[in-house]
């Protein structure tokens, strides 16, 4: 008697799980809608963190093309007679180097200038990540960042 029972059960089970799993082959539409929902939103994030690497990206190129402007004018300094005058003059390498910071930035702002005694120079260009600030150098061996953007015309970053 309880053998049979079992049995009973047992079949009564397993017909249920079988009916159930036959009939359940698929996803509801609302699972997929949560499934595809999550994926949109894990992918928007990491859209919005890669952007803002790539940004990151152009502000270290543009530190670096500045960087490379400081080297290429004491270069310049030396072998000129111990002046900066025509350091920026179209073809130099000097006004090259500043041409590429100014690209890598994506923006024409940015300014490249020489005191009048040609004894000091500075050079800036506007971050990516923040317009409203910009990277400096100078001939005195400054680099930094500006808070804002210069007015006028700067020898030496402030």
């Amino acid at each position: 008697m309880f053998f049979v029972r079992f049995v009973l059960i047992h079949d009564i089970i397993l017909a249920m799980t079988k009916s159930s799993i036959i009939n359940r082959l698929g996803f509801t539409l609302i699972e997929l809608l949560v499934v595809i929902a999550i994926i949109g939103l894990l992918s928007s994030v990491v859209v919005a963190l890669l952007n803002e690497s790539r940004a990151k990206g152009v502000d270290a190129a543009v530190k670096d093309n500045l960087v490379q402007l400081r080297n290429e004018a004491e270069i310049y300094y030396s072998t000129q007679g111990s002046v900066y005058s025509g350091l920026f003059n179209s073809g130099t390498n000097a006004s090259e180097i500043f041409t590429l910071a100014q690209s890598a930035s994506g923006t024409s702002e940015g300014v490249a200038s020489i005191a009048g005694d040609g004894q000091s120079w500075s050079a800036w260009v506007p971050l990516k990540t923040d317009v409203s600030k910009a990277w400096c150098v100078d001939s005195q061996g400054s680099s930094k960042i500006l808070d804002s953007l210069p007015s006028g015309v700067i020898t030496v970053c402030p």
